[in-house]
């Protein structure tokens, strides 16, 4: 099953609610937790925000959904089954949001240009 990014956004906030609702837990709860430290966090994610959210955050979120018997799959949208993940599963999920992350930095440099060299030598004048 494929979905459009806005629809995966949309389930992937549905049932993070889900998944902290059925925890019992608040929403600062839920962040302590997964080691936010902070409510914000989760009310960004609940509300489909990503800013300000990090790679530990999601690395907390994910062993949290493992640890209740949810697989990424299941918070991503990709199937319904409540299936815990393995820890191989968990590892290629982290690797790959970090590859993605990286990915979009590197292009953000791209974009950005060089970056002066402090260690050059100057030119001289001609």
């Amino acid at each position: 099953m494929h979905h459009k990014p806005s629809a995966r956004l949309e389930i992937f906030r549905q049932r993070l609610r889900f998944l902290r609702k059925r925890a019992g837990l608040t929403q600062a709860e839920f962040a302590e937790k997964i080691g936010a430290g902070t409510d914000d966090v989760i009310m960004r994610l609940e509300r489909g925000a990503a800013k300000g959210i990090s790679l530990t955050h999601l690395a907390g979120l994910l062993n949290l959904a493992n640890e209740m018997g949810f697989s990424l799959g299941f918070l991503l949208g990709e199937d319904s089954r409540v299936v815990p993940m393995s820890e191989d599963e968990l590892k290629d999920a982290l690797v790959g949001l970090w590859a993605a992350k990286r990915l979009r930095e590197q292009a953000a440099e791209m974009e950005a240009g060089p970056k002066p060299n402090a260690d050059a030598w100057p030119e001289e004048p001609e």
